[in-house]
């Protein structure tokens, strides 16, 4: 008889030593023929270093020192007598990267129960992608089975991982690695518990097979090329997400509610059809906040073709692409929804219809109808300037919107065909809609809160201009102007405009490379900088450092908004944000990682975010992209108007 009521542990050390990374938690192998009690069993990663200032605040991430991965337990019994302890397996907590969960496996021996437990405490890896298969170095804070476990009898000596119970917590990642060849390898899971934040990834040559009847799967999943997922027949995503690049078995009823999120790319496909081919037999279901977004490169030739018998979008949710053909016996878009293919056409300048770049007064694009010139250039008139030319058929319009001209011409609308055979019902809306680029004075989904991203139409007075945030106490925005110390400036100049884009004024912050300025509702001032973090000014009208935070977030900060008691940041080429505390800038939690909709993170993001709504607003270039706010999924595209 094995009587555990008090504590097993084999934890990693935290250093105390500055610089220092954690130490992984170690292996405990348990074998007893009774277990009974309510005792812990504990292989826990090590917090790294953390360094402190004098008044005991965290300070110098980029000098923290790494969490350290959690270790392994394992138990064999063959007689339960209501053991009820815990499995602790997370990783190190770090200023810096945590360590990935480590892995609890349970066996029953008499009814041959294996049970696979990960739980990492609520830390997640630093980027939802795996990067590279055959380097693991590259990767971070994620649970890997690795060919030790792959080659035991258990998984079949080739890398079958079969498990009657799996429970995934705490935003753990579960990866399989078999070798640089990508040797095949499955999971099959009987029963799974979880608290939707866990995330399963299947590589090339991996495949999760959990077919059966019905399936409301607790955690999420990130499908590369080449990988296989089956669901049920019916399957319901609630609050989790799947990233498809590989290939989906075909359901019978998909369901997503609560947020649940689908990104199905031109790479993907559903059992028996080739690539950028989507298919639901019976009924194809979005609701309450949820969306799915068919994602390609922007005026392609291939369309994304989605196959139902009934396609519902409830209110609140949202499809969005930019070429899809819908094939269907019924299409229903209730009141508030969305089926939406905005800017899925040529980009600025490009298309058969395109504008054409003038040294001032660019040209429109066309299409049905041919574009408008420009204000002209040097004094020429404005006729003897080129502009974009009609094109395609009144009969079968089948082709993409065309760019505007100038480098930040507006991009053409995208393309939508609905082929249905019995009922279409439209009583939300469908859009293939050309975004404003330059000239946005609200952003449809916050248009009840507060105008952002606006420029004033006096706006070109200004050089160069930066993220500006609006003062709900005047009513006005403020637009910082770039200033750097190369080009002998020390101050950075302040515009207020009123809404209808009049000046009001300006003061000046004794700041440097301002990214982004923010103002919450007591009028102080939060800007963020290339050089020095984020800092807090007020109030305003008057201009004093309240406080300054150089080290939570690491390099330049690059936009920054405020809500209630957090101060919300995002730095460049980084899909991670950290939260703040506005009254003393403290950092509040480790940070949160935005997962889907930008393409890409490598693209700077200055001038970035604005948090409203329970959604985090981040910008990429000529695109803004809703996050929500506590999971960092990703929402939905917004629409300039």
């Amino acid at each position: 008889m094995c009587t555990f009521n008090g504590l097993i542990s084999s934890n990693g050390i935290s250093p105390v030593v500055q610089y220092s990374g954690g130490g992984s938690g170690g292996s405990i192998w348990i074998y007893c023929n009774a277990i009974t009690g309510g005792g812990n069993i504990t292989a826990r990663g090590g917090a790294g270093y953390r360094h402190l200032d004098i008044y005991g605040n965290e300070a110098r991430p980029l000098q923290a020192g790494g969490g350290g991965g959690g270790g392994h337990i394992a138990l064999y019994f063959w007689n339960n007598q209501s053991y009820v302890g815990n499995y602790t397996v997370s990783g190190g907590d770090s200023q810096s990267e945590c360590g990935g969960a480590g892995t609890a496996f349970i066996y029953d021996m008499v009814q041959q129960h294996r049970t696979l437990v990960v739980d990492n405490g609520g830390r997640y890896p630093a980027a939802i992608q795996i990067n590279s298969y055959t380097n693991l170095t590259t990767d971070s804070a994620r649970t890997w089975l690795t060919p030790d476990s792959g080659l035991h009898p258990f998984a079949n000596r080739n890398h079958s991982y079969s498990f009657e119970e799996l429970q995934i917590y705490g935003g753990a990642n579960l990866a399989v690695y078999t070798n640089a060849n990508m040797q095949a390898a499955s999971f099959y899971f009987r029963n799974m518990i979880g608290d939707r934040t866990g995330l399963i990834h299947i590589a090339k040559n991996q495949s999760m097979d959990l077919s059966r009847p019905l399936i409301d799967a607790p955690f999420s999943c990130y499908v590369y090329v080449g990988g296989y997922l089956a669901l049920a027949d019916v399957t319901v995503m609630d609050r989790t997400f799947i990233i498809l690049y590989g290939q989906l078995k075909t359901m019978i009823n998909l369901t997503l509610v609560h947020g649940a999120y689908m990104n199905v790319t031109m790479n993907s496909s559903t059992t028996g059809l080739p690539p950028a081919h989507f298919q639901v037999w019976d009924t194809l279901m979005l609701k309450a906040d949820s969306l799915i977004h068919f994602t390609g490169t922007p005026a392609r030739a291939d369309p994304i073709v989605v196959i139902t018998n009934q396609l519902v979008v409830q209110g609140g949710a949202r499809i969005d692409t930019d070429f899809i053909q819908f094939y269907s016996n019924y299409l229903i878009v209730d009141e508030g929804a969305c089926i939406n293919a905005s800017d899925g056409g040529s980009r600025a300048q490009l298309g058969p219809g395109a504008g054409t770049l003038h040294g001032r007064g660019n040209s429109g694009a066309g299409y049905g109808g041919r574009g408008g010139r420009g204000g002209g250039y040097l004094g020429l008139p404005s006729w003897t300037l080129s502009k974009g030319s009609p094109y395609g058929d009144i009969y079968n319009p089948f082709l993409y919107g065309s760019g505007g001209g100038g480098v930040y011409g507006g991009n053409g609308g995208g393309r939508l065909e609905f082929y249905i055979n019995n009922t279409m019902q439209i009583n939300g809306a469908i859009y293939a809609d050309s975004y404003n680029l330059n000239r946005s004075y609200y952003l449809q989904d916050f248009q009840n809160v507060a105008p952002i991203l606006y420029v004033p139409p006096s706006i070109s007075t200004i050089p160069v201009v930066q993220g500006g945030g609006f003062n709900p106490g005047l009513d006005q925005f403020f637009m910082p102007t770039w200033c750097d110390p190369a080009a002998s400036c020390s101050q950075t100049t302040v515009t207020r405009y009123s809404r209808t884009g009049a000046a009001q004024g300006s003061f000046t912050l004794a700041e440097t490379k301002v990214n982004q300025l923010w103002t919450d509702v007591d009028d102080n001032i939060y800007v963020a900088t290339s050089t020095n973090g984020i800092a807090k000014y007020g109030r305003y009208p008057f201009q004093t450092l309240q406080w300054r935070n150089t080290l939570s977030v690491p390099g330049p900060a690059a936009g920054v908004s405020v809500v209630g008691e957090t101060v919300y940041v995002v730095r460049n080429q980084d899909p991670r944000v950290w939260m703040l505390n506005r009254p003393n800038g403290q950092q509040t939690t480790q940070y949160m990682t935005l997962i889907g909709g930008r393409a890409n993170y490598g693209v700077g993001n200055t001038a970035g975010i604005v948090v409203a709504n329970g959604l985090l607003y981040h910008c990429q270039g000529n695109g803004i992209y809703a996050y929500n706010i506590t999971t960092g999924l990703y929402a939905h595209p917004c629409t300039l108007r």
